[in-house]
């Protein structure tokens, strides 16, 4: 008779125990404590006495690339605080025939000047010197190559580049 109760109550308590163990929200132990009611409520004298001991311990534990991560951003950070260039203007060099505009926030200067009647605009981005794209690789895809097929030949080795633009345009008299 015991056995039977004994059995009605765990056939009871699985579907719960398995809906609480598939949730992953750490809290599986103190719900086995609450629905079985013959387990000691007591603390284990021993850490090997209770197989419930450490379940919810490694939940509690963040992953060590959380903490890599946060000490590289860390560094970043104080690296930025630390320097002193923030606001410096960089000099242009006397008799540079281009006016110069640069926006900040950007990463795009315009260079404009008039040469014999025409108008000159030159824009300078830097995509690969500061988010490290692949120039080489954006062409490709807008060319509908995948590079699959384009050999080992077409390989070079990484190097910055600075895109730019050239227009040139005749001014109106």
């Amino acid at each position: 008779m015991a056995f039977s109760a004994a059995l009605r109550r765990a056939s009871t308590s699985a579907p719960l125990l398995c809906r609480a163990l598939g949730g992953g929200h750490g809290t599986f132990h103190s719900f086995l404590l609450r629905s079985l009611p013959s387990v000691s409520r007591t603390a284990p004298s021993s850490p090997f006495a209770s197989p419930f001991s450490s379940s919810s311990s490694a939940v509690a534990k963040k992953p060590s690339s959380d903490s890599t991560l946060l000490r590289v951003i860390d560094s970043e950070i104080k690296c930025a605080e630390e320097c002193d260039d923030h606001d410096r203007v960089e000099e242009i060099p006397e008799g540079f025939p281009f006016e110069v505009q640069d926006e900040k926030g950007l990463n795009i200067i315009t260079l404009r000047r008039s040469y014999q009647g025409e108008s000159i605009e030159v824009v300078v981005s830097m995509p690969s010197l500061v988010t490290g794209e692949e120039p080489d690789r954006e062409r490709e895809a807008e060319n509908g190559e995948d590079g699959e097929g384009a050999g080992e030949e077409n390989e070079r080795p990484s190097q910055s580049s600075i895109p730019l633009t050239v227009n040139v345009t005749k001014e109106t008299a």
